[in-house]
């Protein structure tokens, strides 16, 4: 286990993502290098958090601490993901958060897990670390396991095409950059926090217009593993939010919104709210606290995501939302 006090720590990226990450390191004590990419960005960054981030080259900033960084943590724009990656490992980074899904596609996402030193490399999927994913680990174990799952991954698509940050390749591959959250959340509750087989899936469903950015579509489909059975639904044509429900021997515990967990009991129609454990500090990103004092002080622990299982991941998730 990483001790706190003898780490070095940076923060790629002096966005919105980079600030909530900023606000993080300093609740557990920590003051990290940030690096950004212009001078405006810097100002924004310096004015919230009254820290000023290095500009310029980022390689060029990078030379400068060369084998000191010991945990980075990337928080730029999804096209960006694996060329900044590749800098951290080549700056020597030894551990490195990458935000998820770790590129813009499946191939982006494997070509990166192939690259020399991508086993020091973890993902970002900060819903695994809410308190009401805690709470939910815990009443899973309470109940002897799962027995089932369904999850929903509809996204406010008219609020998508909007957005003028995102090139149209990210946008095209939503699913992966987005809708993963909740995918990955529902196998990591439903026992499976590492790689994933392709066989997982075993039906799927789609129609729709493909044309759209993303695809105005619709999705279903189910599939089985270790003895349990799992289903999944979106309609990006209309309307909906994310939603997981998992099924145990004693209850069927409801996770919609995902940041709150209802149980209805076998032989009940009734449903009541849990509460939750695992609380982190006001005023942070929800599941930022919870996932990143895990990667500072044990980055190989098995709820941190490695880059190769979420390689084997996106695969297994990719036969959901394309037509081969």
């Amino acid at each position: 286990m990483t001790e706190t006090k003898s780490i070095t720590v940076a923060i790629i990226g002096a966005g919105a993502m980079g600030i909530e990450h900023f606000k993080v390191l300093k609740a557990l004590g920590i003051t990290p290098i940030v690096f950004g990419r212009g001078e405006g960005s810097a100002d924004t960054f310096e004015a919230v958090t009254g820290h000023r981030p290095y500009t310029g080259d980022l390689q060029e900033s990078l030379a400068k601490f060369q084998g000191k960084i010991s945990h980075a943590i990337i928080a730029v724009s999804v096209s960006q993901l694996a060329p900044v990656t590749m800098a951290l490992l080549k700056a020597g980074a030894r551990y490195v958060l990458l935000e998820k899904p770790g590129g813009v596609d499946p191939e982006d996402v494997e070509a990166l897990a192939q690259s020399e030193g991508a086993a020091r490399v973890r993902i970002a999927y900060n819903r695994r670390f809410l308190p009401s994913a805690i709470t939910m680990q815990n009443a899973i174990i309470d109940d002897g396991g799962v027995t089932s799952f369904h999850f929903e991954f509809n996204e406010n698509i008219p609020l998508i095409a909007s957005l003028t940050q995102h090139p149209d390749k990210v946008k095209e591959n939503w699913f992966y950059a987005n809708s993963t959250h909740v995918a990955d959340l529902a196998f990591f509750l439903g026992g499976r926090k590492g790689a994933l087989e392709d066989e997982v899936v075993s039906m799927a469903v789609m129609e729709g217009d493909f044309r759209q950015k993303p695809a105005n579509a619709r999705y279903a489909g189910c599939g089985a593993f270790d003895g349990k059975v799992f289903s999944y639904l979106a309609d990006w044509s209309s309307a909906g939010r994310w939603g997981l429900e998992v099924c145990t021997a004693k209850r069927r515990l409801i996770m919609k919104p995902v940041e709150t967990v209802q149980a209805i009991n076998r032989g009940s129609f009734g449903m009541a709210p849990l509460e939750l454990i695992g609380t982190e500090p006001e005023g942070l990103k929800p599941g930022f606290y919870n996932m990143v004092k895990l990667f500072i002080n044990d980055p190989d622990h098995e709820d941190m995501l490695t880059l190769k299982d979420q390689a084997s991941r996106v695969h297994a998730f990719s036969k959901m939302v394309t037509t081969a």
